[in-house]
């Protein structure tokens, strides 16, 4: 589901309460439930990083929101 290098991927991760899902380039990748996990004692609020493995990496048009009242 990754594309090529020099390609640019769309993921999109999308927290609501403890339930974690992340859909790169619009297939789901990771679908779970944070509190049955072994991250189960990590706070769910804080900072957000992004993170790379030592290889060129960029990101672009990275944006944050908050979810509507009832969704989170």
């Amino acid at each position: 589901m990754a594309k090529p290098a020099g390609e640019w991927n769309r993921m999109i991760v999308t927290c609501r309460g403890t339930n974690l899902q992340v859909e790169l380039n619009g297939e789901k990748v990771v679908d779970l439930q944070l509190d049955k996990s072994r991250v189960k004692d990590r706070p769910l609020t804080g900072y957000v990083g992004l993170q790379d493995h030592g290889l060129p990496l960029w990101f672009r048009n990275v944006r944050i929101r908050e979810l509507p009242a009832g969704q989170e």
